[in-house]
């Protein structure tokens, strides 16, 4: 095996002795994922948006959820954020490979907390 790799692709041949038997060329997808800043839960749930910009591939930005019970996300690429409960947790970014582009992702993880009370 030779394995080629570069900040733009990853090139994989099968060789024998003699020549090259077998070589496939993946080149890798780009994904912008904005961060999320820390969030403060009043009452209640709310909502918010994050936005993917999604790579090369073509194919929809996925989201996941580290913690459902803290926070679900639904939708693709532009996707609703719905926050349960004060806590950490972490939302994956995914975007499917395809015949030319290697699968991407990225993780943002946020604080999710109860206001501070101010008496004066």
């Amino acid at each position: 095996y030779l394995f080629k790799i570069n900040s733009s692709s990853l090139e994989l041949s099968l060789k024998n002795s003699f020549q090259p038997l077998l070589t496939f060329f993946i080149t890798l997808s780009s994904l912008y994922f904005n961060s999320i800043p820390d969030q403060v839960i009043r009452s209640g749930t709310f909502t918010f948006t994050i936005t993917s910009t999604a790579g090369e591939s073509g194919n929809p930005v996925t989201y996941t959820s580290s913690d459902p019970s803290i926070a679900t996300i639904s939708g693709t690429n532009t996707a609703t954020v719905t926050v349960y409960k004060t806590g950490y947790v972490q939302i994956t970014a995914n975007q499917a490979a395809n015949a030319n582009y290697a699968a991407a992702n990225m993780t943002q993880a946020f604080n999710i907390t109860k206001p501070i009370l101010r008496i004066t």
